[in-house]
């Protein structure tokens, strides 16, 4: 009986110690559990903390990057170094150098060469006949046709409407001269199929700038016929006088006529004829 009540107490206190044992290795459990989790959030140095934490040294803690990232918006202060792009404001002034475009209002001083129009006083160029009408030679000119002579320049009026300086037939003419116009006009009526020969004096004329023309001229023109021809004299004997039959019948006209046109006739039968 004793034995077992011994053996019963050594038991019990194995089974005490077991316990013991068993208690302590659970709390120890406990403990390495709960100082493994607390150690995951402990730091000593930013490399203890997982990526986007760093380690705060006061709590010992990890915490998240974020509050320094507002520092790097002081970086953004620095920005406001842009505003010393105002000083491309004071560029502005450049525009003042707009002013020097006003230099240019000086290119209309250029309009000062106008003055060398005052030039004309220095013209030495002699004026000359250009044209005229009718023409040199011209024929049939109908009999109303203006007197027309073109010039290269204006001139002066009085030397072109001076007595003797235009003439017709070596008969003085007054032509219409008008200032700032290089044409000089005669209005005449002409006489039908006449000849007429138009004459201008050198040496008078002048232009505006004093300039004499040196040159004269001379030409003619022919007008239109338009006088109707007609028997002068008719050489043939007096009617009922008897004439040989070789006689020749002799009719003169007041002007040349085209032999195709005169048709002669005895006691209605047409004879040969012949013109000279």
């Amino acid at each position: 009986m004793k034995s077992e009540e011994v053996l019963s107490s050594f038991e019990k206190t194995e089974y005490k110690k077991r316990c013991s044992m068993s208690r302590f290795l659970t709390v120890f459990l406990i403990i390495f559990t709960v100082s493994c989790s607390v150690s995951d959030e402990m730091c000593v140095e930013n490399t203890d903390c997982p990526d986007g934490m760093e380690c705060n040294p006061e709590t010992g803690g990890c915490e998240e990057i974020s509050g320094d990232t507002g520092n790097s918006g002081d970086s953004g202060d620095s920005g406001n170094s842009g505003d010393s792009g105002d000083s491309g404001d004071s560029g502005n002034t450049g525009d003042s150098g707009n002013t020097g475009n006003s230099g240019n209002t000086g290119n209309s001083g250029d309009t000062g060469n106008t003055g060398n129009t005052g030039n004309t006083g220095t013209d030495h160029v002699s004026p000359s006949i250009v044209s005229v009408s009718p023409a040199e030679n011209e024929k049939d000119v109908a009999l109303d046709k203006l007197l027309e002579i073109t010039f290269s320049e204006p001139l002066d009026c009085p030397t072109i409407t001076a007595e003797g300086v235009v003439t017709i037939d070596d008969s003085s003419i007054t032509a219409t001269c008008n200032d700032d116009d290089p044409v000089i006009t005669f209005t005449q009526v002409w006489d039908s199929d006449s000849r007429y020969k138009v004459t201008v004096k050198g040496a008078v004329i002048k232009d505006k700038a004093g300039n004499v023309m040196n040159q004269s001229k001379n030409w003619y023109f022919e007008t239109v016929d338009l006088t109707t021809p007609f028997v002068l004299k008719d050489e043939s004997l007096p009617v009922g006088e008897s004439v040989r039959t070789d006689k020749t019948i002799k009719i003169v006209f007041s002007e040349p006529v085209k032999p195709e046109t005169v048709k002669i006739s005895l006691n209605t039968v047409e004879v040969v004829q012949t013109m000279r």
